[in-house]
This record gives structure tokens, C-alpha cells and sequence, in this order.
């Protein structure tokens, strides 16, 4: 078995090409068809604010090959050279640090873990993972979250959220503005948390009423807008934050109210909810790669705490990757122990009907044939046992291909 990644980096993809990489929940369902039927039986699509990656376990380098063309044909907004491939330890470990933060925005951030469990929880769901990908997501999220533990690498909050919180405080004063935000999921959930004890006038507005209406829960002072109405409420407000996951534009430049009032917009969103023509002196906008310098600041003691834990989640891996050599070992190791039964069986099938023997006789002749045949495959497990790791995968594949053909059934009339 082989452990694999394809994906798209914002750090080298303009934001117009990762637009076109967001696939919606429809379209993962979609590409985890496709994939079953390139026989490929484990996979999970990872899509955020700033990525776009499938994670696979495949058998077949072809099949790698089928699983890039896949990505880039969903994408449609990328090309071949658009897309990384990483493999074997290499993709190991580039999963842990991804689920630490490690290749976030902000280093060390704590949302994407929670993103990439819920990618995790979809993609079981579709039935897309099985044994050694259960194993190999178990493993790095146990990892991530002891090593978060004992570096206490989140007491320095540098979430998303929170860098756009920090934006704008550095930008303007909150007291006293009035704020609209729109959308209603995790991201707007966090700049509500990080917005409740600024003395302003905040408004919520969602497409969906009954997630608006649970994050209003306990919060006495926040009205809800109706998503029809933002227009109306937007042309009053001197901050205008949006994340929502819309898969097009939800501000519209035709659409904005004429106002020479000074505003300020944070676009959180991955595709852009905020169309970015509405930019000029008196309209402030800001989206997720303008963060990116504030990014850089709160990183330092970040890299210090995480550059310590780097080794543990090195150990991790190196552990996952013996246990997945010794994976594809085992299967052909019971695969030969189930052929020389079955050479076994069949031989003394036809010796049976070609000798008039007694019961206890026949019960001994089968029981030297299943002992005489599994003696013949004794080298070939030993062999496989004792070979460096690196060789192991390499000869089981071998094994395998030589003699674990279904219809390899020796013919001795």
C-alpha cells in the first residue's frame, strides 16, 4: 500500500485558481465515484479557505497518475504544472503538518485540525476510506493534538479570525461602528467571539436563518438581517465582514450602494464573497491574501514551539511508514498461505478421484499435502520477513504479481 498527496499551494496559486479548486461537498462526492472506479478505494478531498488536496492510498504508481488527472479535470481552473505530488514519507508528513499548521496561513493554527476532521467524517461517510487510511488520519490527529498539548503551541492565537480581528483594530477603532456580518458558519462564529466585547452596533446576516439564529442564541443585542435585505443594511455600516460558503460572489459592485461613507470590508471567504472592483479611497477591502503580512508578525513564537515538536511528529510518522510496509508484507504473506491451501485442496481433490483409498487414508494423504504445500511457500515468508524495509513493499508487489493470480491453480491430470 502506498500513502499519497495531490494538491494546489496558496502560497504559489493566485486566489483565481483555488477559486476554481473549492469543491463543493456535490463535487467530492463526485470525484470519490471516480476514484472507486480507477479502483483507487481510499481517498479523502480536503477544500479550505487556502487548499485544495486529495489524499489517497493507492496500490499502482498508474493509478497515481489517474488520481492527478482526476484533480486537475474537477479543478478546471488548473493546469498539470498547477498541482504538487508528494508520496510514501514524504506525503506522511506533509499530512502532519499540514493537521499542525505547519503549512497554514498563520503557523500552527488550530482550525485547520478541525477542518481536516470533517473532511475525514465526509469522506467515511461516502465510503471512501477503509483500514489503513482509518489508521494513518487516527494516528496524525492523536499526534497533533498531544504535541499541541505539550508545546502549548495554542496559547498564541493566530487564527484566521483573528488576524482579521487585528486588522481591523489596527486599521480603525471598533467602538461605536457599526458592524454587519454575514455568514454563519465556524468563521463567522470566531469573529463573533472575538467581536463580543467591542462596545459596537453588530448585525448578522446569513442566507440560512436557522444557523443565524443558533449563533444568536445568547446574545441579546444582535439582530438578524435577512440575507435578501444586505444591501439595505450595508449602505448604514462602517465594517462590512464576510465568509460565507457561497460558491460565487455575494456583494456585487452593481449592486453596492452609492455612498461616499468611509468603510472598511474583510473578505474571509474561499471563493471571494466581496466583488473586489468595489475597492477605492473611501471602500477598504481586505481578503485572505492581504493577511498574509499580518501573518508573518505573529508567527516567531510559533516557529520556536513548533520547530521543539517537530521531531515528535517525525517519530510518528517513521512508525506509520513501517506499519504500512509490514501491511502490504502480511497480505502476501496470508495470500501464499491461502494459495498453498488451495493448491492443496485441489490436488487432493483429484488424487481422490483417482485412487480408491480408505477414509484414514485419505484424511492422512490430505493432511501431507496441506503440510507439504505449505512447506513450499516457508522461503518465500521467510524471505519476505527479512528483507530490509525499503525491499519489503517492493518483492511482496513481486510475490504477489508471480503467483496470487486467482486463476494460478495448478492442473496435475
Amino acid at each position: 500500500m502506498k500513502f499519497g498527496v495531490i494538491g494546489i499551494s496558496y502560497q504559489k496559486t493566485s486566489i483565481q485558481k483555488r477559486e476554481g479548486a473549492s469543491f463543493s461537498d456535490t463535487q467530492k462526492l463526485q470525484l470519490y465515484d471516480e476514484l472507486l472506479d480507477s479502483k483507487i478505494l481510499q481517498a479523502m478531498s480536503v477544500t479550505t479557505c487556502n487548499r485544495s488536496e486529495l489524499y489517497i492510498v493507492y496500490e499502482e504508481k498508474q493509478q497515481l497518475h489517474q488520481a492527478i488527472t482526476l484533480f486537475v479535470k474537477m479543478a478546471k481552473t488548473i493546469a498539470r504544472e498547477d498541482v504538487f505530488v508528494k508520496t510514501g514519507k514524504e506525503a506522511l508528513l506533509y499530512l502532519f503538518e499540514v493537521c499542525g499548521g505547519y503549512h497554514s496561513m498563520i503557523l500552527g493554527e488550530d482550525q485547520i485540525l478541525g477542518q481536516m476532521k470533517t473532511a475525514y467524517a465526509f469522506a467515511n461517510q461516502a465510503g471512501a476510506c477503509r483500514k489503513e487510511l482509518h489508521r494513518i488520519l487516527q494516528t496524525c490527529f492523536s499526534c497533533i493534538k498531544q504535541i499541541k498539548q505539550t508545546y502549548r503551541i495554542s496559547e498564541i492565537s493566530t487564527s484566521i479570525a483573528y488576524l482579521a480581528y487585528t486588522y481591523l483594530t489596527q486599521q480603525t477603532t471598533l467602538q461605536g461602528k457599526k458592524i454587519l456580518l454575514i455568514g454563519s458558519g465556524e468563521m463567522a462564529q470566531l469573529m463573533l467571539m472575538y467581536l463580543k466585547d467591542v462596545k459596537a452596533d453588530l448585525w448578522l446576516c446569513s442566507r440560512t436563518l436557522a444557523h443565524a439564529s443558533k449563533l444568536q442564541e445568547g446574545k441579546e443585542k444582535l439582530p438578524i438581517v435577512p440575507f435578501e435585505e444586505r444591501y439595505s443594511c450595508i449602505k448604514d455600516c462602517d465594517m462590512i465582514i464576510s465568509a460565507t460558503a457561497s460558491p460565487h460572489v455575494i456583494i456585487k459592485k452593481e449592486a453596492y450602494p452609492l455612498t461616499e461613507k468611509e468603510q472598511y470590508l474583510m473578505d474571509l471567504a474561499s471563493p471571494r464573497d466581496i466583488d473586489e472592483t468595489i475597492k477605492d479611497k473611501n471602500h477598504h477591502l481586505c481578503n485572505l491574501d492581504d493577511l498574509q503580512i499580518i501573518a508573518d508578525e505573529h508567527s516567531k513564537e510559533r516557529q520556536k514551539r513548533m520547530r521543539l515538536a517537530y521531531g515528535d511528529m517525525v517519530q510518528r510518522v517513521d512508525s506509520l511508514m513501517e506499519w504500512l510496509c509490514h501491511v502490504q508484507v502480511d497480505k502476501a504473506i496470508a495470500s501464499l498461505q491461502t494459495y498453498s491451501k488451495q493448491q492443496a485442496q485441489h490436488t487432493y481433490e483429484l488424487l481422490k478421484q483417482k485412487l480408491s483409498l480408505q477414509p484414514h487414508e485419505e484424511r492422512m494423504m490430505k493432511k501431507v499435502l496441506e503440510t507439504s504445500f505449505l512447506r513450499m511457500v516457508k522461503e518465500p515468508i521467510l524471505s519476505l520477513k527479512q528483507l530490509q524495509e525499503e525491499d519489503q513493499e517492493q518483492y511482496a508487489a513481486m510475490v504477489e504479481q508471480l503467483f496470487l493470480k486467482e486463476d494460478d491453480i495448478c492442473d496435475i491430470s
